[in-house]
């Protein structure tokens, strides 16, 4: 079977929204949104600037993004997997 390779991304507001989404089910106070996208936005930037192993799609992967719907990424997966 091939390997599918993705590279899913989501934006800094995106994440903080999931974030705060887990918090509060959690019952805990969830912090500003704007404080939670800028802690996810200055961590992409040290991931993809870093020397060693900087955060990047492999040559052949799929790069997805959050500007896609949950199926169409599913549908890559499947799509990727028949090879």
């Amino acid at each position: 079977m091939p390997e599918a390779k993705l590279f899913v991304t989501a934006s800094a507001e995106v994440r903080a929204h999931a974030a705060r989404g887990i918090v509060s089910s959690r019952g805990s106070d969830s912090p500003m949104p704007s404080r939670v996208a800028g802690s996810a936005y200055e961590r992409d930037l040290a991931d993809r600037d870093r020397s060693t192993a900087p955060l990047r799609p492999a040559d052949d992967a799929v790069a997805e993004s959050d500007n896609l719907p949950r199926w169409d990424i599913k549908r890559a997966i499947a799509l990727q997997n028949r090879g």
